[in-house]
């Protein structure tokens, strides 16, 4: 069929795949909004909400006017960037609701978001949520702090001066003793927790310089005194000698 109502075979084919385009034209033009919830202050988790959000919408750059909407009331009409609403849970009954935009541009064609699904909560169920979260974080943190306590309370005991490991060595605040730090030891963000070896006592340890041991060692040197040198093994038999002709 060359021609359809006195129309040539290629402006019909034209017109037959323009009739195609149309609806994707729409289709595109409904996924041009961007909607997204942006919490200031409250409680969110997974699709439960709780106290003040803003509703955030990214569109084209001739963007005019944009309207928000939850369910199918209006929550506010925004005519200039930036397109954002806030929206307070507490206004609006609790249970489902549907949040989404709708936009139009310089040409006044309209345009729709994408729908948020949420669920208004109420401040109890919040904080019950909440806490049933943050409960067992607890306890799985306060295990591992007292775990890697005990280790440090153990192997905390000896110091070899010079020997810090890869955590490095601090100063006791309370004797001003070297000792070393722990890799294992609770960091606390300040320092980590540890027991000195000298006096027994815990504190917060922040890593100290090699200036900073240098002079703390040589304070442990000088509390301790002159060195005693070591017995060659001829001396140490010459005094087992003399001492058991006392004993008999």
């Amino acid at each position: 069929m060359a021609l359809i109502e006195g129309r040539p075979r290629w402006l019909s084919v034209w017109l037959a795949a323009a009739a195609f385009l149309v609806p994707l034209t729409a289709a595109a033009q409904d996924e041009a909004l961007s909607l997204r919830l942006r919490r200031t202050f409250g409680y969110s988790w997974g699709g439960d909400i709780q106290g003040s959000f803003v509703m955030i919408v990214d569109g084209p750059q001739d963007l005019v006017q944009v309207t928000f909407y939850v369910d199918e009331v209006v929550l506010e009409i925004v005519a200039a960037e930036p397109f954002e609403a806030r929206l307070h849970t507490g206004d609006f009954p609790l249970g489902p609701h549907r949040l989404w935009a709708e936009g139009q541009d310089a040409t006044d064609a309209t345009m729709r978001s994408n729908t948020i699904a949420v669920d208004f909560v109420s401040s109890s169920e919040s904080w019950q949520a909440a806490a049933g979260m943050i409960l067992p974080l607890l306890a799985i943190v306060g295990a591992v702090l007292l775990g890697s306590s005990a280790v440090v309370a153990i192997t905390g005991r000896s110091y070899r001066p010079g020997k810090y490991g890869s955590a490095g060595g601090a100063i006791c605040r309370h004797c001003r003793l070297p000792m070393a730090r722990h890799l294992l030891a609770p960091n606390l963000g300040i320092g980590k927790l540890e027991r000195c070896p000298h006096c027994g006592r815990w504190s917060v340890a922040a890593r100290a310089t090699a200036a900073e041991l240098e002079q703390a060692e040589a304070r442990l040197t000088a509390e301790a005194g002159p060195v005693a040198p070591e017995l060659s093994e001829e001396e140490k038999l010459r005094r087992q000698v003399d001492e058991s002709r006392f004993e008999g």
